[in-house]
């Protein structure tokens, strides 16, 4: 009969294995990481990781999710300490590039696996959960009138999400005036979408 951890233990352990999947996931990708790694790592037994994981996927998309977490954290202070939207976006940008657990999902061929793991339906609660915490804050945006309150919430959400892959594919694109594309990117999506922008004189 298997064990029964207490609440402690099981806190201990799920700290654990998300620690090591933060360094291994990091470092390895997804792929190229084993459970037989992670346990050992948390210095637990093969079969408790399944107890906890149905597959080291679903613990990579928990690592993820603490990591969009973090960002998104970070931007909603600064939108709260009154920042404007240059720097919110410019934030975004940066807050991606430097966070090395993404750049592994954008390898060809990795969000087939993930899928392939996963499976489609998941991923869409994933990126559902996505899209409602990045309109929060974009309507937090707006409410301090940091963004146009002409701009659907909508559309500037769907901006955003086109604004991640940036970041992300930007060492395949070998850009080599990075901080000045950055630059320019924010400053014209600044004059744009504040709120005395130009899509707000269009209205």
């Amino acid at each position: 009969m298997p064990k029964a951890f207490s609440e402690e233990e099981q806190n201990r352990i799920r700290e654990a294995l998300l620690a090591s999947g933060r360094e291994r996931f990091t470092r390895f990708g997804v792929r190229k990481t084993t459970v037989d790694e992670l346990t050992a790592d948390a210095g637990i037994a093969k079969g408790t990781f399944y107890r906890f994981y149905e597959s080291k996927e679903l613990l990579y998309l928990e690592v993820l999710e603490e990591a969009e977490e973090r960002i998104r954290g970070g931007l909603m202070q600064g939108i709260r300490d009154g920042a404007g939207v240059g720097y919110v976006l410019s934030a975004f940008l940066h807050g991606l590039e430097q966070e090395p657990l993404f750049s592994h999902i954008v390898q060809p061929g990795e969000m087939e696996y993930l899928v392939s793991r996963v499976g489609a339906e998941r991923l869409q609660v994933h990126m559902k959960r996505d899209r409602e915490e990045l309109l929060d804050m974009v309507i937090e945006m707006q409410h301090r009138g940091a963004v146009s309150e002409n701009i659907e919430a909508e559309v500037l959400v769907e901006l955003l999400r086109a604004l991640i892959a940036i970041p992300l594919l930007q060492p395949r694109m070998n850009l080599s005036n990075k901080a000045e594309v950055y630059q320019l990117l924010t400053s014209a999506l600044e004059a744009g979408l504040g709120p005395g922008g130009d899509h707000a004189d269009r209205e």
